[in-house]
């Protein structure tokens, strides 16, 4: 899209984030909560039902208490210039 909109791309760089403990005032740990809360209300469109949104749920929670908590996303920079 960058190329089409007349960028050049000079670089892209990955920049990772990882939780391998739980923080509950992280970004991983509002995300947490966010995803609970949008899948109880939207997860019929994704073919999800309440028990199997609550056995994930129960599970996460399961982990947090075990210690064994893990999150990992990868964010994308894009350096571009006209």
């Amino acid at each position: 899209m960058l190329r089409k909109a007349g960028f050049i791309v000079r670089r892209v760089e990955i920049l990772p984030m990882l939780a391998a403990r739980w923080q509950p005032t992280s970004y991983p740990g509002g995300m947490f909560g966010m995803i609970h809360a949008y899948v109880r209300e939207h997860g019929d469109r994704f073919g999800l039902g309440a028990d199997e949104i609550a056995s994930w749920y129960e599970d996460q929670l399961d982990l947090i208490r075990r210690d064994e908590f893990f999150f990992s996303v990868n964010r994308y920079i894009f350096v571009a210039d006209r």
